[in-house]
């Protein structure tokens, strides 16, 4: 896997690219969630990440559960063959998720890491390691709820590709299975690699505008219906992402 490209095993071919008119953020529609209440649990928590573990839940439950119609529930520890998406913190990995609702079907679901201001390449985190935490835990789960790169879009900004070294951009995601595009390309938000303000931004303001109509779009309005996907067979897609 490259450092900090996304690792896409794509098991299907034969794609189509949709735009809607409204929203921005981009998406997966085979493995787009069809439930809006989804569990979550750690496997094996450290008793001494407690206070931590909080932080990852507060944050999310402040941008994407606020803003849609989603729930996430548990927040425990894991037992065995529960279903439900599986956080494990790992000290010497990069935080990375599988995508949309593959997460239910994998193990662990999504890799977090608490000592990111030790790592080689988080430098920013130094001083910060909460704010990073925060900001890492939320662009995490914006890819379990099922939202790819900005970057990795087809119609992403000269600005930001150039910006970028060619491990940070996968280009095999404008030709995946069933993408996406609810409009156009978002430069302030929370999973583009592009938008460098999201490391200090406070928690209300992680999310943007973007965000926010993507994530209604896939969950519906806070306490309104989620979003209904078409019938039609779960093809088997597996995208991991950082």
């Amino acid at each position: 896997m490259n450092r900090l490209g996304v690792l896409m095993l794509l098991l299907m071919a034969g794609f189509s690219v949709a735009q809607g008119a409204d929203d921005k953020s981009a998406t997966v529609g085979r493995i787009r969630w069809d439930i809006k209440s989804i569990k979550v649990c750690w496997i094996a928590p450290d008793p001494d990440h407690a206070a931590l573990r909080d932080l990852v839940r507060v944050s999310v439950e402040a941008t994407w559960v606020k803003q849609s119609g989603l729930q996430l529930t548990g927040w425990g520890t894991c037992q065995a063959d529960e279903k439900a998406v599986r956080i494990a913190v790992r000290h010497d990995l990069w935080p990375r998720a599988h995508i949309g609702k593959m997460a239910y079907e994998t193990l662990p679901s999504m890799f977090l890491n608490f000592e990111l201001d030790k790592m080689r390449g988080w430098e920013r985190c130094r001083g910060r390691l909460e704010q990073c935490i925060r900001a890492t835990s939320v662009h995490e789960f914006g890819h379990m709820l099922g939202l790819i790169h900005e970057q990795d879009r087809p119609d992403v900004s000269d600005k930001c590709r150039l910006s970028l070294s060619a491990d940070q951009i996968n280009l095999n995601i404008h030709n995946a299975t069933d993408l996406q595009l609810l409009t156009l390309y978002d430069d302030q938000s929370v999973m583009n690699y592009c938008n460098a303000a999201r490391w200090s931004a406070p928690v209300e303001q992680l999310l943007s505008a973007g965000d926010i109509k993507g994530i209604r779009t896939l969950f519906g309005e806070p306490d309104m219906p989620a979003y209904s996907r078409p019938a039609g067979g779960l093809q088997h897609l597996h995208i991991l992402a950082r």
